[in-house]
């Protein structure tokens, strides 16, 4: 369904909106309903409304993408470009035929690593009860082919891929302020009692060394 912009130049405020993101703003939709429920009876404030929605806390398996970058000069345009391709990602990786949905987390994480630039940005994943074994290579291929494919690109711009568990979350993603940090290599992981669903848990494992690494021998 095209949003059309009431401005000059006309545009589809909806483009990048396929069906994992229209299922998410549904999602919020029934659940904002449901809040404001409660605020009309007194069962809640109104302060709940501006609460985080645990959203790392809602599923068990993540896909974390990392775009790098050694300067801030790469960065910035090698995570402009990627972040702009990432609808190609999404719709990918939202595959009824190998029964897996795709939740997209809308805000990216920026953090310091090594000195390099890097901005997290997550997607859960959540599996069909006749998913037995995923492979995820097709269904990131294209996005990764688009990204390996920018002309602009430059060494030390870089992009990975991690199937990560709800309990190995980083931890700066549950930091309701959601700063810019340091990563703190000893401080990665959240350490908290989530417990993984057996069944996902031997799907992860099947494919729990994904990495995809784009292109890193790009000449400069």
């Amino acid at each position: 369904m095209p949003i059309i912009t009431p401005c000059y130049p006309s545009m589809n405020s909806s483009y990048n909106v396929g069906e994992p993101q229209l299922r998410r703003i549904r999602d919020e939709f029934w659940y904002a309903s449901k809040l404001m429920d409660k605020v009309y009876s007194g069962k809640e404030k109104w302060n709940a409304l501006f609460e985080s929605n645990g959203f790392f806390d809602q599923h068990q398996n993540y896909l974390q993408v990392k775009i790098k970058g050694s300067n801030e000069g790469l960065f910035l345009p090698w995570f402009g470009f990627c972040e702009s391709r990432l609808r190609i990602l999404i719709a990918g990786l939202e595959s009824p035929a190998t029964g897996v949905q795709a939740y997209p987390y809308a805000k990216f994480f920026h953090t310091r690593e090594d000195g390099d630039y890097v901005a997290s940005f997550f997607i859960a994943l959540r599996f069909s009860n006749d998913a037995r074994q995923v492979k995820f290579e097709p269904l990131v291929s294209e996005y990764l082919h688009t990204v390996n494919s920018w002309n602009d690109r430059v060494s030390g711009m870089d992009l990975t891929m991690n199937l990560v568990q709800q309990n190995r979350l980083p931890s700066f993603v549950f930091s309701a302020s959601m700063p810019n940090v340091e990563a703190n290599k000893n401080d990665v992981y959240n350490t908290n009692d989530a417990t993984l669903n057996q069944r996902d848990a031997d799907i992860m494992t099947n494919k729990a060394n994904l990495g995809c690494r784009a292109r890193s021998d790009v000449q400069s």
